[in-house]
């Protein structure tokens, strides 16, 4: 949404750094990660880049992602969840991929038209019994509240001060990439939360406190 913009440069520069350690993570452990990009703004839901491997994404620039309009964060969840599930059920269940979705957001809903908070939460606990991963990151909101209302816990949900976007984003790597190995393992959603919740220094980093403390 437009209030992004106060933390435009540090979005890019954190999330470029997310694709890096992402691509560096791939090439390490062999895992076949394959990245998709959406943004909401407004009435809007954009793809960016749709299902491309990490290793040939290309960095998020300006003119690919400039901040505008509200906060249609169901009517992005919903909707981009509802295209996943599409495009998995033209494989059969042993050839589909495990899927890990990071939610964004420096506000709270305002302009969704089609999902409501419970459809979304009906969703998400679908998909968890799928082995789909989902990391909330909130900023200017009680993430807390807000994801647990659509179904998160605690140990995938991250509260964020926009001025640490890119220390926010840093923190979503390193579960990403725990998050990735433990699918690889054979771990259920269930147990993959449990196993690589973030760390009390990542969430003291995206909120600003750097001594370590909770």
């Amino acid at each position: 949404s437009s209030s992004m913009s106060s933390c435009w440069d540090q979005t890019i520069s954190g999330y470029n750094e997310y694709l890096k350690a992402q691509k560096e993570d791939a090439e390490k452990t062999g895992i076949k990660t394959l990245v998709s990009l959406f943004k909401f703004n407004g009435y809007n839901v954009d793809c960016i880049f749709d299902r491309q491997d990490v290793a040939e994404v290309t960095p998020l620039t300006k003119s690919n992602y400039r901040p505008s309009g509200g906060t249609n964060l169901l009517d992005a969840m919903g909707g981009v969840m509802m295209k996943i599930n599409a495009l998995l059920a033209e494989k059969k269940k042993t050839d589909r991929e495990s899927v890990i979705i990071t939610i964004l957001t420096d506000g709270e809903e305002n302009q969704s038209r089609t999902f409501r908070t419970p459809d979304i939460k009906v969703m998400v606990e679908k998909a968890e019994g799928k082995n789909w991963g989902f990391m909330f990151l909130g900023a200017n909101i009680d993430a807390f509240h807000a994801g647990s209302a659509m179904g998160f816990n605690y140990n995938n949900t991250l509260q964020f001060n926009t001025v640490n976007a890119a220390e926010t984003m840093r923190s979503a790597s390193a579960m990403t990439a725990r998050m990735k190995g433990a699918y690889a393992s054979g771990l259920d959603t269930s147990s993959t939360y449990a196993a690589t919740a973030f760390y009390d220094q990542e969430r003291s980093a995206a909120v600003g406190d750097t001594d370590g403390s909770k």
